[in-house]
């Protein structure tokens, strides 16, 4: 029979219930299996909901039971890379309660080129390379785009003003600033269209409390493969021009791997470079990138979330932010903003591992986020 073992990591509740048995019993379905350890994690945890992911896989006498909204975090991927037993990601959204509905299927995105990456890679070479950083720093007078509220910071406390016996002393700060500042991430409560959000689901939220449905809080840590795609590189830019809108063909042009369901795609404009001068990296909210088309080839690709160096992401100035509206509301991506690509396009990485942890901020509409790249 299975032997099952649960894995808890901080936020979540169960992320993987993972079974090991020689070999399945007759008879005995691999749904039925995933049934199993769906009711162990539940009995164990005490959670009164677990929900399961859309298939099982079986390598090695063992089967693993992948989890909607599964996230992992150091020490597991290093526990599961030394190991070799390849457990990533599940899909983090709120899927639409009607499993009928059509949005069901277009939402569910199974990362098999992530899984594909981990089951061949080296643990030296994920875990002890040294990652890229795709984060942009925050200070005062760091960009922000017009209609977010900025990044303020100031010291609470300095040294010396509260005193310890021996001489010890200490410091604090606070700081505030809107969700969207800096490298962040939208949820899929950010943009509504007509009163609903993605997946039909009505506009519910309160100034107190955010987002009923949506919220930053509901993406869990995502680790995933990603894809850079070098716009500005493919035009022989060091950076593409305000005006610039980034359409299929040259996505296509810029492409140098292939994209896969429930991928990262980040695509680079060069606009980084700016980002120390906020007047310049802002631009009176003009910025170069995919018009409405390039977010339909984005969408017909059913990546989990895409992503740029820009402030917008989208080509701006646009009185109606389609590409946000389609992206957001009409597929269930999410967009990541603000990203520093620049070391990235340099070593001319163009596949790697992407890891990066929303801040868990309730009902939230987007939050801040630190991406990490491994290059595989």
């Amino acid at each position: 029979m299975a032997s099952f073992r649960v894995f808890h990591y901080w936020p979540a509740i169960v992320r993987l219930a993972c079974f090991e048995k020689s070999p399945r019993p007759p008879g005995i379905s691999p749904n039925r299996l995933t049934a199993k350890a769906l009711g162990f994690a539940k009995k164990e945890s005490g959670v009164r909901k677990v929900t399961s992911s859309w298939f099982v896989t079986k390598k090695a006498k063992r089967e693993v039971a992948l989890f909607r909204g599964f996230a992992t975090g150091p020490a597991t991927l290093r526990w599961l890379a030394l190991k070799k037993r390849l457990v990533l990601l599940g899909n983090p959204l709120q899927l639409p309660d009607n499993k009928e509905d059509g949005l069901f299927k277009k939402a569910v995105r199974e990362p098999q080129s992530t899984l594909e990456i981990l089951r061949n890679v080296k643990p030296n070479e994920l875990l002890c390379g040294p990652p890229y950083d795709l984060g942009q720093p925050y200070f005062p007078g760091m960009p922000h785009f017009p209609s977010h509220p900025p990044f303020l910071y100031s010291l609470t406390k300095r040294h010396g003003d509260i005193p310890y016996a021996g001489g010890i002393t200490s410091a604090a700060d606070a700081i505030a600033m809107g969700t969207h500042v800096g490298t962040h991430i939208d949820a899929l409560g950010h943009f509504s269209c007509n009163g609903v959000f993605f997946g039909g689901r009505a506009v519910a939220h309160t100034y107190e409390h955010g987002m009923a449905e949506l919220g930053v809080d509901q993406i869990a840590p995502i680790i995933r493969r990603g894809v850079l795609i070098d716009i500005a590189r493919l035009e022989g830019l060091d950076a593409l021009p305000a005006d610039f809108e980034v359409t299929p063909d040259h996505l296509d042009r810029a492409l140098k791997t292939e994209v896969n369901p429930g991928d990262i795609v980040l695509i680079r404009t060069g606009w980084a470079e700016f980002f120390s001068d906020a007047r310049r990296y802002v631009n009176n909210s003009a910025g170069p990138g995919p018009g409405i088309e390039g977010a339909r080839w984005l969408s017909a690709r059913r990546v989990f979330a895409a992503g740029s160096d820009t402030v917008a992401f989208e080509n701006v100035p646009q009185s109606a932010m389609a590409v946000h509206a389609h992206l957001l509301v009409d597929s269930g991506i999410h967009i990541i903003e603000v990203l520093n690509l620049e070391e990235l396009a340099r070593d001319g990485v163009e596949e790697f591992l992407f890891v990066a942890a929303p801040m868990n901020i309730r009902g939230a509409t987007g939050a801040p986020v630190r991406p990490l790249a491994f290059r595989m």
